[in-house]
């Protein structure tokens, strides 16, 4: 709920993606599950992150490593900004 996405980069043939996400005051994201690695870098603003079974409080210039299959998201928060980047297998 309230956020915005924007897909920075995009190589399939490197099997990443760079993509940038903007969560407004109140927002949060869906869980997801994902057989690849995600790394998640706060650039500003604070809010909360779900890893597995632990929520984690996370802040400005934090970044995050979401291993595979591991339930996350970002749960109701205070708004802040993250970009996000995905490897997954080619």
């Amino acid at each position: 709920k309230d956020v915005t996405r924007q897909v920075l980069f995009d190589d399939p043939s490197l099997a990443t993606q760079l993509r940038y996400f903007e969560v407004a005051p109140g927002g949060w994201t869906t869980l997801e599950r994902h057989e690849h690695v995600h790394n998640v870098m706060v650039i500003r603003g604070r809010g909360s992150c779900l890893i597995g079974e632990k929520v984690h409080e996370i802040g400005e210039k934090d970044l995050v490593r979401v291993p595979p299959m591991a339930r996350w998201g970002r749960p109701r928060s205070r708004p802040y900004l993250f970009s996000r980047s995905s490897c997954t297998k080619g």
